[in-house]
């Protein structure tokens, strides 16, 4: 078979890889064939997941399907003549020429603080230093940030004024020697999978855990016994939010005890 002329090999190849998605860092093995990628799962040697994933980490391959990559990506560089014209293709000396020449233009015009760079959280070291060094070095603006950093601002802060760092001060291997682990405001169930089958891991299969574990959803209907604890979800009929939980517990009117 062949896709506009080019063949297509039937031959399926495995790479190591990591998630692109948020910042557990997951392991995966692509499968692909040729060019094109069918599939993706967890790497069962990957010390952050140890094969598994979330559903985000298992659909990843939907993302680099021929359909939606003929549909909603660009393949090569394009040009609007006019604001609301229909973009044409370029190519990518004339993209970049012309890119360096308007940046050139507003630095030469207004200066270059007048340039900022907002990046993505998810490039490679490497990528960040280049970034820097063109916002920095070549056009002298101090204007360059990163999803990486802003993303957890809100989160540094209270880091910061709690805890006296600016980053969580635990790590996964944690988990495996704490006590008690309390989690509200946070569904893990849904929302972070390799940390929670982690969690989950943990508190159900070592043997050498005999402290006592629970973890609170607020606003959300998760089923948490099959961690070893049992507590009201609901008070007066309604889920709890941040604020209404915590004025319960500050009133001792919620209580839980140990399944056995």
């Amino acid at each position: 078979m062949s896709t506009q002329g080019h063949p297509v090999s039937t031959v399926t190849q495995e790479t190591r890889s990591t998630c692109p998605y948020c910042g557990v860092g997951c392991g995966v093995i692509i499968e692909s064939q040729g060019e094109q990628i069918t599939g993706v799962r967890g790497d069962p040697e990957h010390p952050a997941n140890f094969g598994r994933l979330c559903t985000k980490g298992s659909t990843l391959h939907l993302t680099a399907s021929r359909p939606v990559t003929l549909q909603t990506r660009l393949l090569q560089p394009m040009r609007r003549a006019a604001r609301g014209a229909a973009p044409q293709t370029i190519g990518w000396d004339a993209a970049l020429d012309e890119a360096a020449t308007r940046l050139g233009d507003i630095v030469d015009a207004h200066g270059p603080d007048a340039v900022g760079l907002y990046i993505s959280g998810q490039l490679l070291t490497e990528d960040y230093y280049v970034f820097n060094k063109l916002a920095k070095g070549l056009i002298g603006s101090n204007n360059i940030d990163t999803n990486s950093r802003l993303c957890m601002s809100s989160a540094v802060a209270g880091y910061k004024a709690t805890l006296g760092a600016d980053a969580p001060p635990a790590c996964y291997d944690d988990l495996r020697h704490a006590g008690c682990v309390f989690i509200v405001g946070s569904n893990a169930y849904d929302n972070n999978d390799g940390t929670w089958r982690y969690e989950y891991a943990v508190f159900n299969l070592n043997s050498d855990f005999s402290g006592q574990s629970f973890r609170v959803d607020l606003g959300t209907n998760v089923n948490v016994t099959d961690i070893g604890m049992s507590f009201p979800e609901y008070h007066s009929g309604e889920p709890y939010t941040n604020g209404s939980w915590a004025a319960t517990v500050a009133n001792d009117e919620i209580t839980w005890e140990t399944e056995t």
